[in-house]
């Protein structure tokens, strides 16, 4: 039984836009895979401060009879041909194969999340995405992917927060607005459909970002808002 699969490409080491070209070939080779869909590629700004320079990110749709775990261990095997280390969290590297959706399936082991538990809210996964496969309907959050994505095209940008957290990393609604007031005309406190939790102990809710307790939180905001609200930038061919 066939499998429809949607694989987010990422990259910001050497020739990122030549890597793609032939990791989405090797991808084409595997006897069990046929390639349906390609986008554009986009130029994005990095997320994280070890991050480096500006990204590329693709998409493509492929259909393949392999299973999630045996797809996954397939796209490492291409990562590591192309010099992927996987060793600073958002730190720069050649290429990144993420599998996005496996189908309708919705997965949760030690090795693979799916639906990507950020493919909702990154922009650049979102908009390569589109271009492929809009009409797909994420099996969490029940709208499509062009969904999605034109919720943080709309103005205002409505965001909340819940949960307490730690006085020695509070963070405000106040400074966030201060963070991001140079990109909008109008920053202000409303309520709001789209939370930021501190929780990280439990699974991310529909439209909740979940903040890992092991990382600075102001600094994860930021990055929150900066991947959902930054516009990529097709690349011409």
């Amino acid at each position: 039984m066939s499998t429809v699969v949607a694989i987010a490409l990422g990259g910001n080491q050497g020739d990122v836009s030549a890597t793609f070209e032939i990791a989405i070939a090797k991808i084409g080779q595997i006897p069990s895979i046929q390639m349906i869909r390609q986008s554009r590629n986009y130029r994005t700004r990095s997320i994280g401060a070890d991050a480096g320079t500006d990204y590329i990110n693709a998409a493509i749709l492929v259909e393949t009879e392999l299973t999630a775990e045996g797809l996954l261990d397939r796209l490492q095997s291409i990562e590591q041909e192309h010099g992927r280390v996987r060793t600073v969290h958002w730190g720069p590297r050649p290429l990144d194969l993420d599998i996005i959706r496996f189908g309708d399936e919705i997965i949760e082991t030690q090795r693979l999340m799916i639906p990507h538990p950020a493919c909702w809210y990154r922009r650049f996964v979102l908009d390569p995405w589109c271009e492929i496969d809009d009409g797909w309907e994420h099996p969490v959050h029940r709208e499509t992917v062009s969904q999605l994505r034109d919720r943080f095209r709309k103005r205002p940008l409505t965001f909340g927060f819940r949960n307490a957290i730690s006085n020695s990393d509070r963070i405000t609604i106040e400074d966030v607005a201060a963070e991001f007031a140079g990109q909008f005309q109008e920053v202000e406190s409303i309520d709001a459909d789209l939370w930021i939790t501190t929780d990280s102990h439990g699974k991310p809710q529909p439209r909740t970002f979940a903040c890992p307790s092991n990382r600075k939180l102001s600094e994860l905001v930021r990055f929150l808002f900066q991947s959902a609200i930054d516009e990529p930038v097709p690349i011409r061919s």
